[in-house]
């Protein structure tokens, strides 16, 4: 995870074909964030990159303290493959990352 006052950013690798769909989900909110490259949020603070489909990263902008919790990258191989991380913010906006 990248990090600042203004941004966090987790990512997730994966070494498979290029068909899967990924997915980042706010799992304490039970929120869908992204699917492929849509963002499908409201949110306009989210943005999802990657790289040739194989790394993808979950960009957060202006971070808050309501951006707190569980973030889990869902690919769509069988059987399911999925990595979660967690966000906690500190002090002022400044977010900090542990991977579970």
């Amino acid at each position: 995870m990248a990090q600042g006052p203004d941004l966090a950013m987790l990512r997730q690798t994966y070494g498979e074909t290029y068909n899967e769909v990924v997915a980042w989900i706010h799992t304490d909110r039970y929120t869908l964030l992204t699917l492929q490259n849509r963002v499908i949020t409201r949110n306009s603070r989210y943005k999802v990159t990657h790289n040739s489909h194989r790394t993808w990263w979950l960009h957060i902008a202006d971070v808050q303290e309501r951006d707190r919790g569980e973030y889990m990258c869902q690919i769509n191989t069988s059987p399911m493959k999925s990595q979660t991380g967690y966000i906690e913010v500190v002090g002022e906006n400044i977010p900090s990352a542990r991977k579970i």
